[in-house]
C-alpha cells in the first residue's frame, strides 16, 4: 500500500454513464468498514433514484445539485453537506452552468447513533 499517492495519476472512471465520472480515493484495499470517492458531474445530469444499506454523507466540493431523500428535495451548493440514512432512497442532480464535484464518504459500519442530539440532520 502506497503511504502518499497523488491523485492527479489516478484516472477517472465511469460505470455506466460517462459525464459521471469517479475516482476512488480510499476504497476496501485499505479500509474494509468504509471508502472515499469524487464523483463529477456535468450540468443536467442526474442519478437515478436508488438506496443502499450504508450510511453516506455527500460534501459538495464545486457546483450546485438538486438532492432528492425520500420525498424532501434540497437546493444544495459548495460546502454543503448531506447525510443520507441507511436505506434512503435518494438521488443527485447537477443544476447550474458549473461542473458537479462531490466527495461521497460510504460508511458500512454504524459509526452514528441516529437518536442522539449532537448528529444534526
Amino acid at each position: 500500500m502506497e503511504i502518499i499517492k497523488n491523485y492527479n495519476e489516478v484516472k477517472w472512471i465511469s460505470e455506466k454513464d460517462p459525464e459521471v465520472m469517479q475516482k476512488t480515493i480510499i476504497g476496501m484495499d485499505i479500509c474494509k468498514s468504509s471508502n472515499i470517492r469524487i464523483i463529477k458531474m456535468r450540468p443536467g445530469r442526474k442519478a437515478i433514484p436508488h438506496g443502499h444499506e450504508q450510511l453516506q454523507v455527500y460534501y459538495i466540493l464545486q457546483g450546485k445539485a438538486k438532492v432528492r431523500i425520500e420525498s424532501n428535495i434540497y437546493d444544495v451548493e459548495e460546502n454543503f453537506r448531506i447525510i443520507i440514512k441507511p436505506n434512503q432512497i435518494h438521488s443527485v442532480e447537477a443544476i447550474g452552468d458549473k461542473e458537479l464535484i462531490l466527495l461521497i464518504f460510504d460508511e458500512f459500519d454504524l459509526c452514528l447513533d441516529f437518536n442522539s442530539p449532537y448528529v444534526d440532520y
